[in-house]
């Protein structure tokens, strides 16, 4: 198969996995690792297909998939990230791109084979296979958007999470700055870096439940943002 996919992810676990998925069906791969490297690669439009992670240290994924509808209107885009959406201005950036037929929405953590077998038949599908795979798509991503609508919460609030440390279990108290909540989740930012399945708890008048982290990225050393999908 002579195509050429482009994978933007700040996890190298992530590009790594990929790569290897994709070499397998002889397809070209190469890897990006900030918004700005893949802006430089993007420039010669030169890749089939983009996967996209929607959370990037340098900037948003919305904002560089505008950039790819500009330079790349042609180039099937395919967006990564948590299994929900976890902000409204996002959710929308999303839908427009899928309501004008260049973009799928795909949910982390996700397996790599069926990933992998998603993009080869986006690949490998003629204008109208594709098509309907697109509005198939679309209904999905419409009902989760309807499901995810989020209020916005600025506002400190306390969770606990336990950690196990030489085969001890303990108990931390932490801190997050919540920017958005919904009846199916909550956006955070915080100094612990959180890993993807682990299980907090919020502590709040308004926001006492119980979740697991469905995604994190670690923006500097003491920054973390999340999202949790209540239980």
């Amino acid at each position: 198969m002579d195509k050429k996919v482009l994978v933007v992810d700040d996890n190298e676990l992530v590009l790594y996995g990929l790569v290897r998925a994709l070499m397998s069906e002889r397809v070209g791969v190469e890897t990006a690792g900030t918004g700005s490297e893949a802006v430089l690669k993007l420039s010669s439009c030169n890749y089939d297909l983009c996967l996209l992670d929607l959370h990037l240290s340098d900037f948003s994924g919305t904002l560089l998939m505008r950039i790819i509808r500009d330079i790349c209107p042609k180039m099937k885009v395919m967006i990564m990230t948590g299994s929900f959406v976890d902000d409204r201005s996002q959710s929308e950036a999303i839908g427009e791109a899928m309501q004008a037929g260049i973009c799928r929405f795909i949910a982390k953590p996700f397996n790599l084979l069926e990933l992998k077998n998603v993009v080869v038949q986006a690949l490998r599908a003629d204008d109208d296979t594709h098509a309907g795979i697109r509005s198939g798509g679309d209904r999905c991503f419409e009902r989760r958007l309807r499901d995810n609508e989020r209020t916005q919460f600025s506002e400190k609030v306390q969770y606990s999470m336990n950690v196990i440390n030489n085969g001890d279990t303990r108990r931390l108290q932490l801190l997050a700055q919540v920017t958005d909540v919904s009846r199916h989740g909550v956006g955070f930012w915080t100094e612990y870096p959180l890993r993807s399945s682990q299980v907090v708890s919020f502590e709040h008048d308004v926001l006492c439940r119980t979740g697991v982290v469905a995604w994190s990225t670690m923006l500097d050393d003491q920054s973390c943002r999340a999202g949790v999908q209540f239980s």
